[in-house]
C-alpha cells in the first residue's frame, strides 16, 4: 500500500495543468446540458408500460380503484420522506384494506399488493427493521412471479430486479457492503447475459428480458450501477476497489461495443477503475469525455465522477483545479435529483 502511494506521488509530480485545463472546458460544456429522463404519460420506461397493460386488462372500476390506492401507496411514502412514520403506518393500513374486499378480482388485488409491499419496505428500511424489508421484498418477487406465470405481465421481470435492487440497498445501509456488491454484480450479470438466472429463483430464466424494450433494460442497468456510485462515493481507492470488484464479477466489459445494455454505465465503469487504480491521467482523460456528455439520463453517475475529480483536484495547486473546485461548490446548489450523500462529500 505505501509503494503504491509513493508511485502515486511520482506519477502526480509529473501530471501537467493541461489535463485538468481540458477537464474543466468539458465540465463547463457538460454541465449545461439538461436531464434527458424522458417520461411519458405514466412515468418512467417500465412504469408507463407497465400501467398502460393494466388499463388494458381491468375494468374501469377496478383501473380507477388502483390508482386511487396507487395514490394512497404515494402519500404513504411521502410521510415517510418527510419522517412522519405513524401518519404512513395509518395510511398502509388504510390501503391493505382492499386486499380483502371482493369488489376486486385477483388479478387486481396482485397488481396493488406487490407495490404495497415495496412501499412499505421502504418504512422499515427508513426505521431500520431490515428483516422486515427481506420478508416484504421476497413476498412482492412472488407475487411478480404469479403475475408473469399466470397473467402474462412478462415485465415484471424488471419489477423483480428493482426488487432485488433495493435488498442490494438495505444491505449497504446494514454496512455489509460487500454482499450489497454480490447482489449488483448478480443483477448486471443476469441484465447482460453472463448470468442465466437469478440466484435466489433458479427457476426466473432470462427469456423474459427477451421481450423488455432495450430502453427498459438500459434505464434498469444504469440505475444499479447508479447505486453501486452512491456506495462507492468518498471511499478511499483500495476500499473502493476491492467492492468495485465484487460488483464487476459476473460483468464483461465492451469498451466500445454497440450491444451494450448502457453505454455510458460502462464509460462510468472504466473511469472509476482508473481513479481506483491511482491512474490518475486515465481517469482525467476519461473524465472529460464522460463531463461534456451531460448528466443524461443518468445524473448521479455525473455527479459521483464530479466528486471523485474534486478529490483529485484537491490535490493539485493549479489554477484550473481551483477553478474547478470553485465551480462545482457553485454548482452543486442547483443539481437536480443529487443524493445528499453526494452533496455532503464537497466540502
Amino acid at each position: 500500500m505505501l509503494k503504491t502511494k509513493l508511485s502515486e506521488c511520482k506519477i502526480e509530480n509529473l501530471i501537467d495543468c493541461k489535463y485538468f485545463d481540458e477537464v474543466l472546458k468539458q465540465y463547463r460544456i457538460g454541465r449545461v446540458k439538461p436531464l434527458e429522463l424522458n417520461l411519458q404519460k405514466y412515468g418512467d420506461s417500465f412504469t408507463h408500460p407497465l400501467f398502460t397493460k393494466i388499463e388494458s386488462r381491468l375494468s374501469y372500476f377496478e383501473w380507477s380503484h388502483f390508482l386511487q390506492l396507487g395514490n394512497i401507496r404515494e402519500n404513504a411514502l411521502t410521510a415517510v420522506r418527510r419522517g412522519e412514520f405513524d401518519t404512513a403506518e395509518r395510511l398502509f393500513t388504510e390501503a391493505r384494506v382492499p386486499l380483502k374486499s371482493k369488489l376486486l378480482s385477483f388479478e387486481c388485488k396482485l397488481l396493488h399488493e406487490t407495490f404495497l409491499e415495496q412501499a412499505q419496505a421502504y418504512l422499515d428500511y427508513c426505521k431500520g427493521n431490515f428483516e422486515a424489508v427481506y420478508s416484504r421484498m421476497f413476498d412482492a418477487i412472488s407475487i411478480d412471479m404469479i403475475l408473469e406465470q399466470e397473467y402474462n405481465y412478462d415485465i415484471m421481470v424488471i419489477h423483480r430486479i428493482q426488487l432485488l435492487q433495493n435488498l442490494m440497498r438495505t444491505e449497504a445501509r446494514s454496512g455489509c457492503l460487500e454482499r450489497a456488491m454480490e447482489i449488483a454484480s448478480t443483477l448486471l450479470g443476469y441484465l447482460q447475459g453472463t448470468i442465466k438466472n437469478l440466484c435466489l429463483f433458479d427457476s426466473c430464466g432470462r427469456e423474459s428480458l427477451n421481450y423488455q424494450p432495450k430502453e427498459v433494460l438500459a434505464d434498469t442497468f444504469a440505475a444499479i450501477t447508479s447505486e453501486i456510485a452512491l456506495i462507492l462515493a468518498g471511499k478511499e481507492a483500495q476500499s473502493a476497489n476491492h467492492l468495485l470488484a465484487i460488483a464487476l464479477e459476473n460483468l464483461q466489459l465492451p469498451f466500445a461495443n454497440n450491444s451494450c445494455v448502457h453505454q455510458q454505465s460502462y464509460e462510468w465503469i472504466v473511469l472509476k477503475q482508473a481513479i481506483v487504480n491511482y491512474n490518475t491521467v486515465s481517469f482525467l482523460e476519461k473524465t472529460a469525455g464522460f463531463l461534456a456528455l451531460g448528466r443524461g439520463g443518468t445524473p448521479l453517475l455525473w455527479y459521483a465522477t464530479v466528486i471523485d475529480l474534486l478529490a483529485v483536484c484537491k490535490r493539485f495547486d493549479f489554477v484550473s483545479t481551483k477553478l474547478i473546485v470553485q465551480e462545482v461548490r457553485q454548482d452543486a446548489e442547483k443539481w437536480e435529483l443529487c443524493s445528499k450523500r453526494l452533496l455532503a462529500l464537497i466540502d
